[in-house]
This record gives C-alpha cells, sequence and structure tokens, in this order.
C-alpha cells in the first residue's frame, strides 16, 4: 500500500538503526557493571533487572537507573500475538531533581506505534540533549524530573530496548531492509550489523488494549518491586506523544479497571497495588480519527499561519473523500460498529473487525489524510520545514548505540528508534490507528482523573484544529462548562506566552504557539510548565491557581475556568524560513537528498559523526 510506505519511510521515521556489532562481542551490562537482579515476588517467573546509570541525568545528588521488567509467556499468554512470548520491557528512572521522596510519578510512553521513549528522554522533555556529535549530551533545564519522579517505558515489546529475544541481523541503510545473520559480517558505511529483538510480529501484542494489558503487568510488578522508587506522594501520571494519543487513554483505562477489581491488595489470587492515576497527558496526539478526519484537509488549506498546502480542487476532492458514500467516515463507521460487537475487548483477534478496520485506517490516510502528505514538499510533522529536513534531529540514534552508553544503560540490543513490523501490525492487520479513543477519554474524565491535551500549531499530523474537536467532543459531568470556558494566555514566564488554553476544571486543551508535532522539542519550558502545572493540581494559563477540588469547601466555590475568546484561530502566526537539511547517515532516506543518497551508494560521501558533509 501507498499509505504504509510513506508511512514507514517519511512520517514516523520508521527505520531502525543500528551501529555494526560482531555478534560475539560482549553484551552490556556484563563483565564489571553492577546489574541487580530481583526475582519477583509478585508475579511468579518474572523479574526486575537494574543499574544505575551515570548517563544524561548528571545533576550532583541524583539517582537515575534503567532496567527491565520481564515478563514470562505464562503471565502475558496470547495478548495480541499468535504464540506465547516472553517480554523484556525496557525503563529509565530518573529521580526528581527537588525532593524526590515526595515528588509524584509521570510514566511516558513513545508514539508510533512502535516508537521508542528514548525520543522523549533525548529530544523533548528528559534530562538532557544529544548534541550533533552523537556521543555526548548537554542538561536540559526543563526537564520534566525537575519537580516529578519520571519513567520512562519502551513499549510495544521489541520497541527501542524491549525484546522477546535476541537475533544477530544486518541492516542496509539505504534501504531499510533487515535480514538474520549467521556468523560474521563484513560491514562498510551503509551496511551494519547489531543484535536486535527478533522481529517476529507475532511476538508482540497487535492492538492498543492488548499492549495496555501488558504494561500494566509490567508498571503493577515495578510500583511494588523497584527498590528505588521511594516517594511517599503515590500519585501517578501517564503522558505519551503522537499515538500517544492511543496508548495514553488504554493504558489509563486498563489501569482504572485493575484498580477497581484490586481488593486488599491481592488480584486474581496475587499481589496487586492500586495505581492512584491522577492525571494523563497527550502532546500532538492522534485521538479519534472520525472527529479529527475533516480537520486535516481544512488544515492544509486554511490555517494559522497563512500557508496553502493544498490547492482548493484538492481540499474539496479530500473533504468528498471523507464524506462521500463509502468514503473515510462510512469505513470508521463500519470499523467501530463491528468492533463493538465482536471485539469489544480489543482482542484483535476477530478478523471480520480486523478487516473492516484495516480497511478504514488504509484509505482514511490515503485519500484524506494523504492529499497533502502526498502532493506537499513540506514536512508534516512542522509544516515550516521543507523535506527532506525535519526537527528535531536524530542524533540520538547514534548516541544509543554507542558501545559506552549501551554499557552504562546495560541493554543486550541495539538501539532502534522505531519497530516497523509493529506499524504494519497495527496499520494493516487490526486497524488499531483508526479505533475511536474519544469514549475512553470520556470514562476517565469522569473517573475524576485529569486530563491535558497539548497541540504545536504547526503540526498537520495530529494538528491542533483536529485536537481542539476531540476536546469539546469529549463526554463528560462538565462537557458543557469546558465548551463555554475561553481561551487564556499560557504565562509561560514574567515576559512571554507560549500559547492558549481553554480549560474548565480537570480538563484543558492548550494551543502552543510556533511548535511542531515533537512540540515539548519546539517549546520545552512552555510544555515544562504546563506539565507541572496539570501534575502539580495548579491552572494552565498561569500555574498560579489551585484547581484541585480536594473539600466541600472547594465543591461549594465551584471548578476553575478559563476566561477569553471562544477561538483562537484568529491568533495569526508567520512561517519562519524552512532550515536546510541535515543528511544523518543513520536516518538516510528521510533525512538525505537524492544527490546525498547516491553519494552515499557509491561510497563518495563525506561523513563525520554520521552526518554527511560532502556529497560529491
Amino acid at each position: 500500500m501507498a499509505f504504509l510506505s510513506k508511512l514507514l519511510i517519511g512520517v514516523l521515521a520508521l527505520q531502525l538503526q543500528f551501529i555494526s556489532c560482531i555478534p560475539t562481542c560482549p553484551l552490556p551490562g556484563s563483565g564489571n557493571d553492577a546489574v541487580e537482579k530481583i526475582p519477583s515476588r509478585v508475579a511468579p517467573g518474572a523479574s526486575l533487572s537494574y543499574k544505575k546509570t551515570s548517563i544524561c541525568e548528571t545533576t550532583p545528588g541524583v539517582e537515575a537507573f534503567s532496567g527491565y521488567i520481564h515478563l514470562p509467556s505464562t503471565l502475558i499468554g496470547k495478548w495480541g500475538g499468535a504464540s506465547q512470548y516472553n517480554a523484556s520491557i525496557f525503563f529509565w528512572y530518573f529521580e526528581s531533581r527537588n525532593s524526590p521522596h515526595d515528588s509524584p510519578l509521570g510514566i511516558y510512553f513513545g508514539g508510533g506505534p512502535g516508537t521508542s521513549s528514548m525520543g522523549g528522554v533525548y529530544s523533548e522533555n528528559g534530562p538532557c540533549y544529544v548534541s550533533n556529535d552523537s556521543n555526548s549530551t548537554r542538561p536540559n533545564p526543563h526537564s520534566w524530573n525537575n519537580n516529578v519522579n519520571m519513567l520512562y517505558i519502551d513499549q510495544p515489546v521489541q520497541t527501542g530496548f524491549s525484546y522477546d529475544a535476541t537475533i544477530s541481523s544486518t541492516l542496509n541503510l539505504m534501504t531499510g531492509e533487515i535480514a538474520g545473520l549467521n556468523g560474521t559480517v563484513k560491514t562498510n558505511l551503509t551496511f551494519i550489523g547489531g543484535v536486535l529483538p527478533s522481529q517476529n510480529p507475532a511476538n508482540a501484542p497487535n492492538t492498543t488494549e492488548n499492549a495496555a494489558r501488558i504494561v500494566w503487568e509490567a508498571l503493577n510488578i515495578w510500583t511494588l518491586e523497584f527498590p528505588k522508587y521511594r516517594s511517599v506522594d503515590d500519585r501517578v501520571s501517564i503522558w505519551g506523544n503522537s499515538y500517544g494519543g492511543h496508548w495514553v487513554p488504554g493504558i489509563a483505562s486498563r489501569i482504572l479497571a485493575q484498580n477497581k477489581k484490586i481488593y486488599r491488595g491481592r488480584l486474581h489470587g496475587r499481589p496487586a497495588k492500586r495505581i492512584e492515576l491522577d492525571a494523563i497527558g497527550i502532546t500532538n496526539g492522534c485521538i479519534d480519527s472520525k472527529i479529527e478526519g475533516s480537520f486535516y484537509p481544512e488544515f492544509a488549506f486554511n490555517n494559522t499561519y497563512g500557508f496553502k498546502g493544498i490547492s482548493e480542487e484538492v481540499y474539496k476532492e479530500s473533504v468528498n473523500n471523507a464524506t462521500k458514500p463509502g468514503g473515510c467516515l462510512e469505513l470508521l463507521d463500519q470499523c467501530d460498529n463491528l468492533a463493538s460487537i465482536y471485539d469489544p475487548e480489543g482482542w484483535g483477534a476477530n478478523e471480520t473487525v480486523n478487516a473492516a478496520c484495516a480497511l478504514a485506517t488504509g484509505y482514511c490516510f490515503q485519500f484524506v489524510q494523504g492529499s497533502f502528505t502526498d502532493r506537499s514538499d513540506r514536512n508534516p510533522f512542522d509544516i515550516s520545514l521543507k523535506l527532506p529536513t525535519r526537527s528535531p534531529p536524530d542524533y540520538m540514534i547514534g548516541f544509543l548505540n554507542q558501545a559506552w552508553v549501551r554499557k552504562d544503560l546495560g541493554v543486550p540490543v541495539n538501539f532502534s528508534i522505531s519497530a516497523p513490523h509493529i506499524v504494519n501490525t497495527f496499520f494493516t492487520i487490526t486497524g488499531d490507528p483508526v479505533k475511536s479513543k474519544i469514549g475512553t477519554l470520556g470514562k476517565i474524565a469522569k473517573a475524576g482523573v485529569k486530563i491535558a491535551l497539548i497541540h504545536g500549531d504547526r503540526d498537520y499530523r495530529c494538528n491542533w484544529l483536529g485536537g481542539e474537536a476531540v476536546s469539546l467532543a469529549i463526554d463528560w459531568d462538565s462537557k458543557g462548562d469546558f465548551r463555554a470556558a475561553g481561551y487564556a494566555p499560557i504565562q509561560t514566564n514574567e515576559s512571554y506566552i507560549g500559547g492558549y488554553v481553554r480549560q474548565h476544571g480537570a480538563l484543558s486543551f492548550s494551543r502552543v504557539l510556533d511548535a511542531g508535532h515533537a512540540v515539548g522539542a519546539y517549546q520545552p519550558e512552555t510544555v515544562s510548565q504546563i506539565f507541572d502545572r496539570v501534575v502539580l493540581g495548579n491552572d494552565v494559563a498561569t500555574g498560579e491557581i489551585d484547581i484541585d477540588i480536594e473539600s466541600e469547601e472547594d465543591k461549594k466555590e465551584g471548578q476553575y475556568s478559563t476566561q477569553g475568546p471562544a477561538s483562537v484561530f484568529h491568533v495569526k502566526n508567520s512561517l519562519p524560513d524552512s532550515s536546510p537539511n541535515e543528511c544523518y547517515l543513520l536516518d538516510a532516506p528521510i533525512t538525505c537528498t537524492d544527490k546525498e543518497l547516491a553519494a552515499l551508494g557509491s561510497g563518495q560521501a563525506v561523513v563525520k559523526d554520521f552526518i554527511v558533509h560532502s556529497a560529491a
């Protein structure tokens, strides 16, 4: 399918990248590294392994630990896979820089589906940024662990550093082709070897709900048994970007459902702990295709930057593709209706449901969302950039595959930014991307959990117009009050307004100005302020008003609402000039021009620190 090939190559940077390592080389984490291993008392056959890390978080006195939650096949069964499989789920835990023992816990998931959470660590909201040598870092003063203990998790299994089983593999950097390897490999600039997860799609979940089931098992073990998590503040928030619009509601829903089942600390005859879910947050998330769909042609044709990415003729064609009989909206209805009857719990095993939802996914992505991406030379994640320029850069790929970095993390596999076989399963087998999460968000809101939707306004892929529509459609007790609330400026600091927010009580929607899909990479201070204000229970606009309702007196005073205009579409921006592309060897098909690719293929390119400096 044309739409899928574009996704695999150009949409979500869905290529595996790893640095050469002969299969017989020792695994990182062996030798003198102090890896602690703890058999689980919570789940027979499960275990934790972890070690202290020295990279990225270098603030004196602040500790960080990376490791794995090892889940046996007997625990996770056949959740989304065609066979039973073990799952080793990678995590990286950063203590709060301020009072970790009484700070809440934030948990972050990457998007994708199948994109590593390390993008959050190194490009958006973690303690450091990777420098352009792909071999060093610099501190992030706006890290989310300033006031919150942060846990980053790579999921589903086979994403990032998470794995089921390991295999020796080769990768052609020019084509993205991955192959198994027996013996040794002769590598060169564009053909490399490494150790990867199995690449078997049967050994991974195939729906959001199945992924959430595995994540809950991992979190239950981690929160009960990880000895370095010692905060007296038991509040937990769940965060994610992009496909986090599916992950975050799905995982939050699973947590709330399991909390209801837990009685006297035990679930199904084994220990379990309530996860005190206090808030969820989604940055530039794609949440509900039916609501967001019409805003793809709208954003491409009429946005706040005065940029017309498509002609009026193409705009009308795209709208027609959405609304006509047999079009996108009708296909989405068929998917939802069949799923509600034959697969309401999201097991992904009903062929009729899978076929209908995969058909809707393919059609809507190609003929509605694709109206812009198939015709424009602009980056759909930031319409100010001309392809192949991308932002933020991919320096973390090289960094996380440096031998000394992998040793510090104690990981037995090479780093992959994303897992194409997981993308293929979700898009073409189960059609998970078009399964609605708006109802799930409503249930989460009714449970009293705070919800923050945050959108950078230069992103087409999960654009803010669609995100705003989703926020207005959430069915909860204060839906009318939220819709009646106006937009207030987000006061990032004393001298800067970073965007605009509509908020009533626990629900907020923020438009962040001059930011693309990875909103935290563009406006780190603004997004960090929003994060802190949501987690700590303050208003998003100023951070000065306590919006948590904890007493009868609070209830009498009523819930907080922002005041201002009903819309901020009138707030216009100007697109900056596109920066030149930087051809990065480990993401060559996405970041390089045809000339640069040709030079790499012929061996004529001059490459330093994975960056092509000359393409003769």
